[in-house]
C-alpha cells in the first residue's frame, strides 16, 4: 500500500461526512458533537475548517 493508494483518499470523505451527521444529529451542538465522534471540540473545530463545513449545513 504505497502512497498513492486510492484506498486512502477515502478516509477524509468519510471524516467529512461523519463530522456533518454529527452536527446535524446534534443541531449544531459542538460540544455533543465532538462527544458523539469521541475527538474533543477543539479537534471537531479544525475538521471544521480542514473540510470547510459550513456552520448552517448543522440546521437543516
Amino acid at each position: 500500500m504505497g502512497r498513492t493508494d486510492p484506498k486512502l483518499k477515502v478516509l477524509p470523505a468519510v471524516e467529512r461526512v461523519l463530522v456533518i451527521e454529527a452536527l446535524k444529529e446534534t443541531r449544531g451542538n459542538q460540544v455533543q458533537a465532538a462527544r458523539l465522534l469521541g475527538i474533543t471540540r477543539a479537534t471537531l473545530r479544525k475538521r471544521i475548517e480542514k473540510f470547510e463545513i459550513r456552520q448552517d449545513v448543522s440546521v437543516n
